[in-house]
């Protein structure tokens, strides 16, 4: 659990962010910390994809010792895709993640615990300064975009319907 200081800090800097989605006509909403939820974290809606799923981007800062970072804060943004890992393409599907992590140019895809396919990037800010507005937009609309490169291909050889080697002529 992070300090009333710390959670203090994460909420107002989130609060600042909510706005700056707001502005580009996304619906956010802060969930504040609570037994549930050990820190706060921002979600936004950026709409759905070509399948009409919703797309939600989570914001939450990297909980890191104060000791460790003297100047930095670690923003994560985060997403899971709205498609099932079918078992058996699970071995096709981390081969083509780990290529596409090769070739992207910020963030990481990967598959969680519960086989979920997540895209995420942390975001480096500066400690005792307010999060950089277009800085941060630019950061969150490129983040959109590479996931939007990507996602299609993904759900193809998730779902069985693009075999891998087709996928990673593709990239």
């Amino acid at each position: 659990m992070i300090s009333d200081l710390t959670n203090a800090k994460y909420t107002a800097e989130l609060s600042f962010l909510e706005g700056y989605l707001d502005n580009l006509g996304f619906e956010s909403e802060l969930v504040e910390r609570s037994e549930a939820v050990p820190m706060p974290i921002l979600i936004s809606s950026i709409g759905g994809d070509s399948a009409g799923r919703p797309r939600l981007l989570n914001f939450l800062f990297v909980p890191i010792d104060e000791d460790h970072l003297d100047v930095l804060q670690l923003l994560q943004i985060h997403t899971l895709f709205h498609f099932d890992l079918e078992p058996a393409y699970l071995e096709q599907t981390e081969k083509l993640l780990g290529t596409i992590n090769q070739k992207l140019g910020m963030g990481s895809v990967g598959i969680d615990e519960q086989n979920d396919i997540f895209y995420k990037y942390i975001f480096a800010k500066a400690r005792f300064q307010p999060l950089d507005e277009a800085l941060i937009i630019e950061t969150v609309q490129l983040f959109i975009f590479l996931m939007e490169q990507f996602s299609s291909l993904i759900e193809g050889v998730v779902t069985g319907q693009t075999d891998l080697n087709t996928a990673l002529a593709m990239l």
